[in-house]
């Protein structure tokens, strides 16, 4: 009897064996066709973006051969700034190498229409038929005058996109030139671009002190509680992490040892590891930039030891020395960095609410406990997460980050930086055509709409006289010094 148990309870464990070898082979079999299935939906998802992208391009040819011949090398020079981002004075060189049948406009004219359409798209936005969100803020300086910009987005912008916003996700709805700004000229510039801001829910703004009055302000007159400010997420993090490492000594030794090695780098044939560049100011937007460079260049220089002579850690070691000094803050700054930009990837993409907020929450709470950075970001997560539920739009994502804003500086900027003296002038009329989607009907619209006298009053309006008039003339013996006086009545406005 007990014999035929054990033989029972040898079988059953054969059995088991097989039949677990059999589950572990189909499960390592149905591993391997998900992995199969999951890279087939990225290339479907690929191939979609590739095929929507190749239906835009027959769409905007189709819509090319619809316009009237005389507009079309018009459109043409318009969209070719626009997408193909190529400088004014390049575009009628394009045409002629292209061996353009018709006219080649002057560069002049091809700034003149665009110029015109961005006058057309800032005073001809369409209302929203929803809550929206404005996001507010001002150029550094550029010669002697700053733009004041206010961009317009749907508060549900997140609800059909799940990356951050692009230039063709918002519309600018208003900017200003100015050659001084404080609260009170913010103010009135708001007045004029938002009015009594109607359907208006949120401004992003940064924590500059004249937007932060101007924008107060603004409210205060209108009464407006309901209209909520959020600080930006990317300025927030910055200013965190400066609270945690400046003062520090040992964070000015990692400053000076990446400023002392950069010309090193750049004169040896390691050039292509040079280290990022450090602005003076805003050198804490772009330090997960500086902790990913360390992080590689600590591993190609090796461990502790003597590294053998003629080979490449050694020569590292020769252009960056004394990071064993630095050691701990480089590890905490990576450490931060690196913890911060997992934060403001998950809320710059997908927006601030319950579950965006529990995620967020729960890589800051892995700090040190008495870190200002660990502070800051979770009181900042708390405020703006009541915000949100305030705002009665239940899970709807909130738009935290103004980066977009940031990218159309840094984009026209692009443009301006080409031309000789830079400076704001009518050129920041490409701004608003930067923004939004741009079809050839409203180029063409834009010319009817727009006359170039209504272009030049608003140039007269806005932005007065320039530092380029103001020599020109001087130059030229007017108000020169023959004349006996400086040239006062060609100050700027």
């Amino acid at each position: 009897m007990s014999l035929n148990i054990m033989e029972s309870r040898r079988n059953w464990k054969l059995k088991a064996m097989e039949r677990g070898l059999q589950v572990r082979e189909l499960r390592r079999q149905q591993g391997i066709k998900d992995s199969k299935i999951a890279d087939l939906l990225e290339d479907v998802v690929t191939m979609e973006g590739e095929i929507k992208k190749l239906k835009t391009m027959v769409d905007n040819l189709d819509a090319l051969r619809q316009v009237p011949e005389r507009h079309q090398v018009v459109v043409i020079c318009v969209q070719l700034f626009l997408f193909a981002r190529i400088s004014f004075r390049s575009i009628p060189r394009v045409l002629s190498t292209m061996s353009w049948a018709g006219r080649v406009p002057s560069f002049s004219s091809v700034i003149n229409w665009v110029c015109r359409l961005g006058l057309y798209k800032m005073q001809n936005t369409e209302s929203l038929s929803g809550p929206w969100v404005a996001i507010v803020d001002m150029s550094i300086d550029l010669a002697f005058k700053k733009v004041l910009v206010v961009l317009r987005i749907p508060l549900n912008v997140f609800c059909s996109r799940k990356t951050s916003l692009t230039l063709q996700d918002v519309d600018c709805i208003g900017l200003e030139v100015n050659r001084e700004w404080n609260g009170a000229a913010v103010n009135q510039a708001l007045q004029r671009i938002l009015g009594n801001g109607k359907d208006l829910k949120v401004i992003i703004k940064d924590r500059g002190t004249d937007l932060n009055k101007g924008v107060n302000l603004w409210r205060d007159e209108h009464a407006s509680e309901h209209v909520f400010v959020v600080s930006d997420l990317g300025h927030e993090v910055a200013n965190s992490l400066k609270a945690d490492f400046v003062g520090r000594i040992k964070f000015s030794e990692v400053t000076e040892t990446i400023k002392s090695s950069a010309c090193k780098f750049f004169q040896s044939r390691y050039s292509f590891l040079a280290p990022p560049k450090i602005r003076t100011k805003g050198r804490f937007m772009g330090i997960s930039r500086i902790a990913n460079w360390f992080e590689k260049i600590r591993g190609l220089m090796g461990g502790p030891g003597r590294a053998k002579y003629g080979s490449d850690a050694n020569e590292l070691r020769k252009l960056i020395g004394g990071l064993a000094s630095i050691h701990y803050p480089l590890d905490k700054i990576i450490e931060f960095s690196k913890k911060t930009a997992e934060v403001m990837k998950i809320l710059k993409n997908r927006g601030l609410n319950q579950e965006t907020f529990r995620e967020s929450k729960k890589i800051i709470d892995s700090l040190p406990p008495r870190s200002d950075t660990r502070k800051r970001m979770n009181q900042w997560l708390k405020t703006h997460l009541a915000i949100q539920s305030q705002l009665s739009i239940s899970q709807t994502p909130l738009p935290v980050s103004s980066d977009v804003i940031e990218s159309l500086f840094g984009t026209f900027k692009a443009f301006i930086a080409r031309n000789s003296k830079a400076e704001f002038n009518h050129l920041v009329l490409a701004i608003p055509a930067l923004c939004g989607t741009t079809t050839a009907e409203q180029i063409i619209q834009s010319r009817k709409t727009v006359s170039h006298k209504a272009f030049q009053d608003w140039k007269k309006n806005n932005i007065g006289t320039t530092a380029i008039m103001r020599r020109r003339e001087f130059l030229n013996g007017k108000n020169g010094p023959d004349s006996g006086h400086f040239p006062g009545n060609l100050s700027p406005s």
